[in-house]
Order: C-alpha cells, then structure tokens, then sequence
C-alpha cells in the first residue's frame, strides 16, 4: 500500500498530521473543483484544535502532493469522532470576483485572456498556458474567476489543471496523456464495471448570446454547430445555449463547433474499481478498456475522474471515464444543483432588453439596420429599403406611428439616400426624398424616375404617390405627411 500524510493547519496557524484511521478519499477531477473526505474515530491519534472550519488540508501520496483544500464542513458525532469534508484549494477562484477591466476582448488570443483573468487572483498564478484560440471575449464583474476561466475554455475546447504544489492554474489543450497510457482488462485490472449509455445531447447546436437594444447575437447554423453523420444516424436533435457574454457572431460559431463536437456522439460512461491502486493515472489519460461480457473492445476512453485513498485498511482507486469525445464527469446532486445555478446565472441577461427593441436613449437597432445616433439624431445611412413589391410604402417601414402614420418631428436630420422602392411601375433610380431637416415640400421630393412631374413621381396606372387633397403627400392612403416646415 502507497504510504499517505495528512497534514493539518488550522487558521492560527498550528499545524500537525492527523490519522485517518476509519478512513479518508480524495478526487481528482477534470475541469472541476476537488474534494476530500476524512474520517477520525474517538480514538484516533488527533489534535482536535487543528479541525476547524478554514483549516487547510494536504494530502500527501508517496511523498507527493496530491490534494491541497479547505476544510468547509465538519460533523461531530458520539465517542469523539468526527467527518471532515474539504473543498479543492481552487474553490478560492469560486469565490474571487475580478475586476476584468480589459474586458470585452476582441479576437484575443485565449491564453492573453486567461492569463490576465489568473492575475486577479489573490491564491494562485498562471503556470502552463496552451496557446489556444484568437477569440471575441467578455467577463462580467459579477462572476467568479472560475466561471468565467470555465466559459472560456469551454469556448476553446481546453482543459483546467491546478498544479497544488506551485499553487498554478494550467490552461491546457488536453490535460493528461492524448495518447492511450495504459490497458485495463475486465476482471485482471479492473473489476466492478458498469456502463452507461444515452442518446447523443445534440448535433444541432443553437447559440444565443447578447442583445442589448441590438439584433441578438446568434451563431450561424448550419453553417457551424452542425454534424451531419449524427443528424443521419440519430436523427436531428437540437441543444440550445444561451449566454449574454458572447459578444459577437463569432464568437458564437466558436462555442456551437466545441459544442457540437461534444454531443454529437451517444454518451458512454463506465465506473469501475482498479484493481491495482498504485497505477500511475491522472484525470484526463486516454486509457483503453476490454470487457467483452460489456461487448467492449479496445475501447479508448478518457479518465474525468479519480477517487483514491484508503477505506477500511485498504488502498483504493476507483475511475469513471467517458467516451474522449465528450469528456465530461457525470456531477453528484450538490453539483448539479451548482451548475443549475451557474446555468442560471449565465442566462440572465443584464442587458436591457431580450430582443430585437430600439432604445431612443442609446445607440440601438431598428429592425436590425437603422441607428440612433448619440447625438439623438437619425442616421439610416441606407438602411431602410425595400427591393421587391410594395403596394404601400408604409410596409417598408419597421415601425409606424399611431394609425399606419410614420411621424419625424421637426429639425431632425436625415441621411440621403433614404427609400428604395423597387419592384413596381416605373422605378429604377433611388433618390432622396428629403434632404437635412424635415422640410417635406414639393422641393424635397425628387423624381423617383418613370413617371410624370418634376418634383413628385405620379404614374397615372399606378399611382403609388400622388397628391392628397392639396394639403400634403398621400402614399397609397398609407403615409399622410403634412405640407409645412414642422410635421407633428
């Protein structure tokens, strides 16, 4: 059996080594926070003054530091025992917020980012920062270190590693060995199988990030999040994501590709005890399992999670590993109700708005092309057209003002050239129909081309824009503007 210590400090500092003598077990996880459980009878040998809530716990394995944490949770029983229960040292990135002044960032590559979201952290430093991916980027004040270490690499399809004994944080392509290290046979190394299997989580993946008074960001499908071989096989199965943090188009398509690739295969998990316990893993090995009562052969997977230590005298070390592709821990209750919550969290938006809306106090979107600009004026800049067959111009228009009216109040400034009325008799050129201000005389309204008049387009089959009993502009009966310098 591999020699272990346990190590204690509490929060003044005194310091000793505990026996475990009922037993104790620690994880060693893919991408997610550690943990370690300890448990001391009445007669165990035991500074009892060391066990606090605060207390700071190592596990040492053959010399090696395996797990570093924080006691979080004590329960005292009959007799003087008592069940230790400490989270990873990296929880203290859950509960750091930064400042992310650099934030957004804009096709930054993902090891900038990451490093300078680590340099807000009061516990741990970069250590080894894979290159990664140029990506659109942000980070909300209101999330933690971790969470937003958690978004990007998901973005990047890379791994987090916490190296304890140089309190570091990794950022790495692939944690672990890519290459298979080792193979575990059925009832020689391995025993206690089971395997689990579910349908592919998605092969179409639908992203849906910002939107802030602005045409919500979306990813492009198909395009991106799409896998064609897993939609033919299983059938088209759709997974929705949705985060205000992702900022931009492309942004979007990087997180449905990850996605995609990581759902689009049946899910494969198998449990097991090792018989060995003193095998040399770590969480994310690619390992190869035989078991052919299981119907499994050569089968690659990859290693999310370690449990080791010691019960009842005994070494032991138990693995749960995945199909490589999706390479996800199968999280006990307590994390499924974190993630929930963080899911949660992710979706709320702090924008001000859920949809496609303008906002008249801000720069926004009217019916994703037209901008109010800081200043309060319009500037369209030749974003309202229509290029087909109208029979009103009022259709054109995304919005319109009380009973089909469309109203500009007066001294606002208009950007030329403004309307496009293509598809019907007669029109072939696109010209202003009002020039700076609001002024909306015969001046102002040019020949649209292939009708009669100088100033005003009339076409006497047609008659999409005529005179309206002498007081101003009828448009199909639609879009009454008064004559006059002030409309409205």
């Amino acid at each position: 059996m591999s020699s272990y210590i346990i190590n204690v400090k509490n929060t003044s500092d005194d310091e000793g080594t505990i026996i475990a003598d009922v037993g104790f077990s620690y994880t060693d996880k893919l991408s997610e926070i550690n943990e370690a459980n300890i448990k001391i009878s009445g007669s165990s040998e035991i500074k009892r003054s060391l066990i606090e809530i605060g207390s700071v716990v190592k596990i040492y394995r053959g010399g090696t530091l395996e797990f570093h944490g924080v006691v979080d949770n004590v329960d005292y029983f009959g007799g003087g025992a008592i069940a230790i229960h400490s989270s990873g040292y990296e929880k203290w990135l859950a509960l750091e917020n930064g400042a992310y002044a650099s934030s957004p960032w804009s096709a930054t590559a993902s090891a900038t980012i990451a490093s300078a979201v680590i340099a807000e952290s009061n516990y741990f430093t970069i250590g080894t920062n894979n290159t990664g991916t140029s990506v659109d980027f942000r980070a909300e004040i209101t999330d933690s270190l971790y969470n937003v270490l958690k978004n990007l690499t998901k973005a990047t399809q890379q791994d987090v590693g916490i190296d304890y004994a140089n309190s570091e944080v990794d950022i790495l392509d692939h944690k672990g060995s890519a290459t298979s290290v080792a193979t575990l046979n059925a009832g020689i190394q391995m025993g206690d199988l089971r395997v689990s299997q579910s349908y592919p989580i998605g092969n179409k993946i639908l992203v849906y990030g910002k939107s802030e008074g602005e045409t919500r960001i979306k990813s492009e499908y198909p395009g991106h999040g799409y896998n064609e071989a897993s939609q033919t096989s299983y059938g088209v199965i759709t997974k929705i994501i949705r985060d205000s943090k992702i900022t931009t188009v492309a942004q979007a398509n990087i997180v449905a590709d990850a996605e995609v690739a990581r759902y689009k295969d049946p899910i494969k998990i198998y449990d097991f005890d090792v018989l060995n316990p003193s095998q040399s893993l770590v969480c994310g090995d690619v390992i190869t399992l035989n078991a052919p009562s299981q119907e499994i052969s050569n089968e690659e997977v990859r290693i999310v999670r370690l449990d080791k230590g010691v019960k009842g005298g005994e070494e032991f070390l138990t693995l749960q590993v995945t199909n490589v592709e999706y390479s996800k821990i199968i999280k006990s209750t307590n994390e499924q109700i974190a993630e929930v919550e963080k899911e949660i969290r992710d979706n709320q938006t702090y924008d001000s708005y859920q949809a496609e809306y303008s906002n008249a106090n801000c720069s926004t979107c009217i019916g994703g092309n037209s901008y109010v600009c800081s200043d309060g004026t319009w500037s369209f800049a030749e974003k309202i057209y229509y290029d087909g067959s109208v029979t009103c111009l009022c259709d054109i228009f995304a919005v319109c003002y009380g009973n089909n009216y469309f109203k500009f109040n007066s001294g606002m400034t208009v950007c030329a050239p403004q309307f496009q009325a293509g598809g019907h008799a007669g029109v072939s050129t696109t010209r202003s129909i009002f020039s700076c201000g609001i002024d909306m005389c015969g001046a102002c309204l040019y020949n649209l081309g292939g009708g009669a008049g100088s100033n005003m387009w009339a076409d006497t089959t047609n008659p999409y824009i005529c005179p309206c009993n002498s007081c101003g502009v009828c448009i199909g009966t639609k879009l009454k503007i008064p004559v006059g310098t002030n409309c409205y």
